[in-house]
């Protein structure tokens, strides 16, 4: 939450919203929802989606880099009302060097 804050009251954010779709999980729905089964970053509390699109995602990213996070997921397609980005702050790890940056 310090670092979701921070990204908050940067002042390249400009003290807008920012709407969060989906925060902690619990392991049953994050089974559901996400190929990372019931150990994903949402279940321990390490990530965050806001929904977001076009330079709004693009400032997220950016923001959420400087202030530590470490694995960005866009997802940037179809309608814009659902369109997100997913950060995280995991650790550095052999198998999946951070940072780290996909697409859905």
């Amino acid at each position: 939450m310090e670092k979701v804050e921070a990204i908050r009251t940067d002042p390249a954010w400009g003290n807008k919203p920012m709407n969060p779709s989906s925060a902690f999980r619990c392991q049953d729905h994050n089974k559901y929802v996400s190929k990372t089964g019931g150990n994903g970053p949402h279940t321990k509390l390490r990530a965050i989606d806001f929904l977001c699109s076009s330079e709004e995602a693009i400032l997220l990213e950016v923001l959420g880099y400087k202030h530590g996070m470490t694995g960005f997921g866009i997802s940037q397609k179809g309608d814009y009302k659902k369109r997100f980005i997913h950060l995280d702050d995991l650790d550095n790890q052999k198998s999946q060097p951070r940072p780290h940056m996909w697409s859905y």
